[in-house]
């Protein structure tokens, strides 16, 4: 159901999971990419066009998932340093301008690169740890795909 779905998709890895599963069956990402053009929803998630021709669930635009993320205070109210913030703004900027490409679990680090975060020790020193930056990465991810 759509509920399993959102559950695969809002994590890195199973999500990567779920690609390989698809590449297999014979439905790779450049495929997946011209669905979604078919469907002029260029602008949306893959999830958003799975979970609408399986489960006839409407459509959002990452626009519209990044605003009610953003829009949410309780999704930043927990990190008191403002750069931490800041990261989790551009990964989601991101996000809303490339896909979900942009939120593999091999991004983290290039994304900490392109943005003005610094190292990877100043990521970890604006999170409290490796650990937390991960769970930060991770969170914002459960938020992006949340039911509204």
């Amino acid at each position: 159901d759509v509920e399993q779905l959102r559950t695969i998709w809002k994590d890195p890895s199973e999500r990567a999971f779920l690609f390989t599963e698809l590449e297999n069956a014979g439905f790779g990402y450049n495929n997946l990419k011209d669905l979604k053009s078919m469907m002029n929803a260029e602008g949306s998630d893959i999830f958003d066009v799975l979970a609408y021709l399986s489960f006839n669930t409407p459509m959002k635009t990452r626009k519209e998932r990044v605003l009610r993320v953003n829009d949410n205070e309780q999704v930043f109210a927990v990190y008191s340093n403002f750069k931490a913030i800041d990261f989790l703004k551009f990964v989601l900027s991101r996000y809303e301008s490339d896909g979900v490409e942009e939120l593999g679990e091999d991004k983290i680090g290039d994304l900490i690169k392109l943005s003005n975060l610094g190292s990877i020790q100043d990521a970890k020193n604006a999170f409290g740890g490796l650990a937390q930056l991960k769970e930060a990465y991770y969170q914002l991810q459960e938020n992006i795909y949340k039911v509204s």
